[in-house]
């Protein structure tokens, strides 16, 4: 985990903060353990900020499969991101946006504010080459991202 970037996050968030304010963070679904450690992550900035926090989950389907049957059921992923959820900071509004789509970038790019600030959870080997793509294709796209590495990667 990279604290000292999420603490320079609050840091620039907090300077023009007032109560009224209102930060939106979104993390991207991407394997259970790294969604769990940038929902940890998110969760521990937006303490005390009125925060909201959407959590989007693209469920892409190759193009020899009809859109309407996703290889990974959008209920299971939303038992999946909901068994994660006991224990993150509940003063928060929380909300889950489950895509099914052809490209998950295409669909992010739908779905995200304009310079919107991204929880990226996942590896830090080289295993995890797609979160590391998404991660920099989203800073392409003008985002804050912030990639967390989930514990034992």
């Amino acid at each position: 985990m990279d604290s000292k970037r999420i603490l320079e996050v609050r840091r620039r968030w907090l300077r023009d903060w007032t109560p009224e304010s209102k930060l939106h963070l979104n993390v991207i679904f991407t394997t259970a353990p790294g969604t769990r450690a940038a929902l940890e992550a998110a969760s521990r900035l937006a303490e005390g900020l009125n925060a909201s926090l959407t959590i989007f989950a693209t469920l892409a389907v190759p193009h020899r499969l009809p859109l309407d049957r996703p290889m990974v059921s959008p209920d299971h992923v939303r038992r999946q991101i909901l068994s994660m959820l006991p224990g993150l900071a509940a003063e928060n509004y929380l909300r889950i946006e489950i895509c099914v789509c052809r490209d998950q970038l295409v669909c992010l790019q739908h779905l995200l504010r304009a310079g919107s600030l991204v929880f990226l959870g996942g590896r830090a080997s080289l295993l995890a080459r797609w979160e590391r793509r998404l991660e920099k294709a989203l800073r392409g796209l003008g985002h804050e991202v912030v990639f967390v590495r989930q514990s034992g990667g």
